[in-house]
């Protein structure tokens, strides 16, 4: 299987912490690759190469969600869901509009469903390589 790259994109380092050690207690059957931007400046951010993406929706306060998704989707793709323990739903609104994945409880995290969704990308990223092979053989 590929290994899933996720991008934690949140300036609350205990949080950012507490995701990683509850990711590892988990035995799955999946690699995941966990980098995190701890700023909206972080060259992370813009780097194009992440999985899933998962957006605080406040910076130190300002809801910066909206330009970050706009970020990650002018420089690639990737799935992308906002986290935040505040619901607020006209922001919620306009990340829909803007193409987010889903919004994420940062109180209510399931990580052994959250390791069962990454087992479905890391599969699917392996059935795409299986036929990009299977069309490069035909064409040679």
């Amino acid at each position: 299987m590929e290994t899933v790259k996720i991008l934690l994109i949140d300036d609350d380092i205990a949080f950012c912490e507490l995701f990683k050690a509850n990711l590892s207690q988990f035995d799955s059957g999946v690699e995941v690759e966990l980098s995190v931007a701890s700023t909206a400046d972080d060259p992370l951010v813009d780097a194009n190469n992440q999985d899933i993406y998962l957006v605080d929706h406040r910076f130190y306060g300002r809801p910066m969600a909206p330009e970050i998704v706009k970020r990650i989707k002018r420089n690639g793709e990737g799935r992308i869901f906002v986290i935040s323990k505040f619901g607020d739903f006209d922001l919620l609104k306009e990340l829909l509009n803007l193409g987010i994945s889903g919004f994420i409880d940062k109180d209510e995290i399931d990580y052994a469903e959250f390791l069962k969704f990454c087992e479905s990308i890391s599969q699917t990223k392996t059935s795409l390589e299986a036929i990009t092979m299977k069309l490069n053989r035909l064409g040679d």
